[in-house]
């Protein structure tokens, strides 16, 4: 019986730590990637936010080279009619203005932001209020001491291995009190365009 138990606690052990990083898609140089189950299909470099609550968009990245002091820098277009964002259903607390933040994702991040976890995501804490608009500019420097992890910490060190050792750049969609928790269009509807996604 003890043995029947240590299996399964051992396969279920398995299952879980192994769940997080085979649903992470490892982008080529270009390629842009929509994370999660939920998420819009970004197609080239354009994807329409979704308006329904089951589907919000939340992380966009691709492969993009950078250096420690570097600048980052997204030039993005919202076209649409009157859109009315909203947060992710999942995540009440949230709320608007809904926002665009830049996205630092490290390679080998197993979802749980537990112990080093923390520090495999981080987020620019400048953001951009979404509004429709022609070649909007989202910019940042890749500065160590500026950048937040998972509990909104700045950790120096483990932004320099999340550089060094970087899954992909982007950007993420939240509220008022999360980067990444997905938005939504309760009405109307709206277009993101990527013109432009460097650094210098």
């Amino acid at each position: 019986m003890l043995l029947r138990f240590t299996i399964l606690l051992l396969l279920a052990f398995l299952l879980v730590a192994g769940s997080g990083q085979q649903d992470i898609k490892t982008p080529s140089a270009g390629q842009w990637i929509d994370f999660g189950a939920t998420e819009p299909t970004i197609s080239g470099n354009s994807f329409a936010f979704p308006t329904n609550s089951n589907s919000t968009a939340g992380y966009f990245y691709t492969k993009l080279p950078a250096l420690v002091g570097q600048t980052l820098t997204l030039v993005y277009t919202i076209v649409g009619n009157n859109p009315q964002w909203a947060q992710s259903p999942h995540t009440p607390q949230d709320t608007n203005p809904a926002s665009l933040t830049l996205f630092l994702w490290r390679s080998g991040d197993d979802l749980s932001c537990n112990g080093a976890m923390a520090s495999y995501r981080f987020w620019n804490p400048m953001r951009a209020v979404l509004a429709l608009g022609s070649k909007q500019t989202l910019s940042a420097k890749l500065n160590p001491n500026v950048w937040t992890n998972c509990f909104g910490n700045v950790d120096a060190e483990g932004f320099k291995a999340a550089l060094a050792n970087a899954l992909g750049l982007g950007f993420t969609f939240g509220g008022a009190s999360f980067y990444g928790h997905g938005v939504y269009l309760t009405s109307g509807s709206a277009t993101f365009v990527i013109n432009s996604f460097k650094v210098q």
